[in-house]
């Protein structure tokens, strides 16, 4: 029987927990059982065909008094802690500082090693390359990483107006769950990939929207690409046809992958105006099929 991974939300109240799983719910439909949260909200369901318990806890001042005095009923046999950080409220900076620092220490008293990944959250396009955000998140990252030492933490700038901010880091916690030779697998299957196309970068996601791996020759390339994934995502869904999109010399496309029963998109992206439409829609030559398809099965079912 597969293991039913269990999944925490949590942050103070007002971080922007509950847009950012407006945003989630939009792609992942057991996330509208979630309600908005007084205590504690569970949701159970598959994502990746991954049986998983989601927690979602309400952060008001009451409430996580509650979660210590019930510490190892909620942080105990956890896999993946999702913490939410709002950037712009320095204010209560130090309330963020001491609820992750809590957290952090039931984690050790039970010798819990869940996946961290914070959401540095509200970093609005208006603000994003502002010097005082940059400080703020640069203070924030090295005070949470010490706190973490140890530990496999992560962070993520989000907007509810970058959508695609959100689901990259859901994706990534989802990803970080899989053993580390199954990453580097699938990353190196990725790599052969982008060489013949030409690409720049290329992502590999589920039909839902979860990124299941990505290969990119630089961290440009890799933002670049999605910033035009809801855009290419929205015309597949009129289209249901490979999706081809030139935007200010970049090319980009979108295309359905079946292997074995999983659906899959494959989206690449490159600058090199040489590389043809016709070469870099070129259907995938996957030499060893059986191969991808029984990594990309025990993928997902380690996750």
């Amino acid at each position: 029987m597969t293991e039913m991974k269990k999944i925490l939300f949590c942050g103070i109240d007002n971080a922007g927990k509950t847009s950012i799983l407006h945003v989630l719910k939009k792609n992942y439909s057991f996330l509208n059982k979630l309600k908005p949260t007084k205590g504690i909200e569970r949701s159970k369901s598959k994502i990746l065909e991954i049986d998983f318990v989601l927690w979602d806890l309400g952060g008001q001042e009451q409430y996580i008094s509650d979660y210590f005095d019930k510490k190892e009923h909620i942080f105990t046999e956890l896999s993946l802690l999702f913490f939410i950080v709002d950037i712009q409220d320095e204010i209560r900076f130090d309330g963020v500082i001491n609820y992750f620092e809590r957290i952090i220490s039931v984690l050790r008293e039970y010798d819990q090693s869940p996946n961290i990944v914070i959401f540095l959250h509200k970093i609005d396009p208006d603000i994003e390359h502002t010097k005082n955000v940059k400080l703020f998140t640069n203070d924030i990252n090295k005070k949470l990483t010490k706190l973490a030492d140890g530990f496999n933490i992560a962070f993520f700038p989000t907007s509810i107006f970058k959508r695609w901010s959100i689901i990259s880091a859901f994706s990534y916690g989802i990803r970080a769950l899989s053993e580390k030779e199954s990453i580097i697998k699938l990353s190196d299957y990725l790599e052969v990939w982008t060489e013949y196309f030409g690409a720049n970068s290329i992502l590999l996601m589920s039909s839902d929207d979860v990124v299941v791996g990505e290969f990119s020759i630089d961290k440009t390339s890799i933002t670049t690409l999605s910033q035009y994934i809801d855009e290419l995502r929205k015309i597949y869904s009129v289209s249901q046809k490979p999706v081809i999109l030139r935007m200010n010399g970049d090319l980009l496309t979108l295309s359905p992958l079946d292997i074995g029963k999983l659906s899959l998109f494959l989206i690449k992206y490159t600058n090199n105006p040489e590389i043809t439409e016709e070469h870099f829609t070129d259907a995938i030559q996957i030499q060893n099929r059986e191969e991808l398809e029984n990594l990309l099965l025990n993928f997902f079912q380690k996750v």
